[in-house]
């Protein structure tokens, strides 16, 4: 998860560089997509967009435990 999502962090850092203060890390970008779930809950609710947030939330923790895998030591981890 961590690779997929950092790459996707890359990406949206190279197209966002002149408008971020504070570049994307990889466990921004499950957060990113429970926010438009939750958006798309509120202008119409349905299951799918529960279940999706909660799938999010699963790679949100897929990707820490990568992070802690990657870096045993808790001040060599990427800041998120």
């Amino acid at each position: 998860c961590f690779d997929l999502y950092s790459k996707m962090a890359e990406v949206l850092n190279a197209r966002f560089r002149d408008k971020l203060k504070t570049p994307f890390a990889a466990t921004d970008m499950p957060i990113i997509q429970i926010e438009l779930k939750i958006c798309r809950e509120q202008h119409k609710p349905k299951r799918d967009n529960r279940v999706d947030i909660a799938g999010y939330a699963e790679v949100l923790d897929e990707i820490q435990q990568d992070i802690e895998r990657m870096y045993p030591e808790p001040q060599l981890r990427i800041k998120s």
